[in-house]
């Protein structure tokens, strides 16, 4: 499995190799991420495991999160696995400068 730096501002896909064999129900396979408090910020679609921005991002307030994939598949008796993903919020320049008028005085003795 390859890993890379994930740019995103809306999105990104969770890349998944699914070697299960099984077919129908079975090899049906579920995302959802882990700890549940993330689901503040972040939803993943069950099916397809493409992680979404429920928020904007400023990395003033939140400069990284960390959580985990979970992917279920549908057996029987389920079988599962999970992948940590580490964000990093990179900063952007969201702040106007603000320029204070001084008036300055000259004098001489």
């Amino acid at each position: 499995m390859e890993y890379g730096t994930f740019t995103f501002t809306h999105f990104f896909k969770v890349i998944t190799a699914q070697v299960c064999k099984d077919r129908g129900i079975n090899g049906r396979v579920t995302y959802s991420l882990e700890p549940a408090s993330i689901t503040r910020w972040l939803a993943v679609d069950r099916v397809t495991g493409t992680i979404t921005a429920k928020v904007t991002f400023d990395r003033e307030e939140t400069s990284a999160m960390v959580f985990d994939v979970v992917a279920v598949d549908g057996g029987r008796t389920p079988r599962s696995a999970r992948t940590r993903v580490n964000v990093t919020i990179e900063d952007e320049d969201d702040e106007v400068a603000t320029w204070f008028s001084v008036d300055y005085f000259q004098s001489s003795i």
